[in-house]
């Protein structure tokens, strides 16, 4: 999802990085030359985060936020607790540059949502209300 207001913009996750290619060129068309602020990934299967180095590359100041119970594995790119080597699956490696817990508020173009831990299809999703 993309939320675009003013000169600001948000993405919640980033797909499979198969897609990636296809989802910057929309992400580019829809923001008009306007830059990608922040990716918000819900959680880190492969189909969520693995356009997040291609658009880390597109967009060199993109803020790049993950659940909390998730940003050290991620730093440390261990694969091994991101799932990616246990299901077989391609996600090229990227950094995080903040991280959301369950709880906490965003206001993103004065709506406030709110992170939910939404624990069974991953252990560590999140869910947002507004």
């Amino acid at each position: 999802m993309l939320l675009k207001h003013g000169d600001s913009a948000y993405l919640f996750d980033s797909g499979y990085v198969t897609h990636a290619p296809l989802l910057a060129q929309l992400i580019d068309t829809q923001l008009g030359g306007q830059t990608l602020d922040v990716l918000i990934n819900t959680h880190l299967h492969s189909d969520h985060c693995g356009g997040n180095a291609l658009l880390q590359s597109a967009y060199p100041h993109l803020e790049t936020w993950v659940p909390s119970t998730q940003q050290d594995a991620v730093q440390e790119w261990a694969e091994d607790r991101l799932s990616y080597q246990l299901t077989g699956q391609l996600c090229p490696q990227f950094h995080a540059t903040g991280s959301v817990a369950a709880g906490r508020e965003l206001n993103i173009h004065g709506l406030t949502w709110v992170a939910f831990a939404s624990k069974g299809h991953d252990n560590d999703s999140l869910i947002y209300f507004q």
